[in-house]
């Protein structure tokens, strides 16, 4: 099997269930998988997965790692997310079981403490990045303001965004 990755949107495309609840409209749907899809549209090793747009109600890592292990068992897992949710996970759904489906990548944020769980089956590793501190919040927040997000996503987000006034647009 070729590498590959696999891209899971986050919240508001489905109703995490540690996340706030976010009313869904096919546009919010349309942007959670299609700007994943524009950015990563130049690299053939990048597929965007519907998998948790599709499943019904809250979806939780468990569901969603059980059903990417099913369609892919000769794949390795990883799940890579920001050192913050990371720091959460023993919060999670059957916790557990969730270890022996993924190895953890914890991103650290710049400014940001990393303290992550000690668990007894706990694979997490630890990936920083250089100092360039760009969250999805952020961006949302830049674009409801009118205030410029060239740079901080691919110029195909950016016009996306503008095109469909997603967030009230961008410049």
């Amino acid at each position: 099997m070729r590498n590959s990755t696999l891209i899971r949107p986050s919240a508001p495309a489905r109703q995490g269930a540690l996340r706030r609840a976010f009313a869904l409209a096919a546009i919010a749907v349309m942007a959670a998988v299609g700007l994943p899809a524009i950015a990563t549209a130049a690299n053939p090793q990048f597929t965007v997965s519907r998998i948790d747009i599709d499943r019904p109600g809250l979806t939780y890592t468990i569901d969603t790692l059980t059903d990417i292990a099913s369609e892919r068992p000769d794949s390795d897992l990883f799940f890579i997310s920001g050192a913050d949710a990371i720091a959460q996970i023993l919060a999670w759904k059957e916790i557990d079981q969730v270890w022996s489906l993924a190895e953890f990548v914890a991103v650290s944020r710049p400014g940001h403490t990393l303290e992550l769980p000690e668990a007894p089956d706990a694979k997490i590793s630890v990936l920083e990045v250089p100092a360039l501190s760009i969250s999805s919040t952020n961006i949302r927040k830049r674009a409801e303001e009118k205030k410029p997000i060239w740079y901080l996503v691919p110029d195909g987000v950016v016009q996306y965004i503008a095109k469909h006034s997603l967030y009230g647009g961008a410049k």
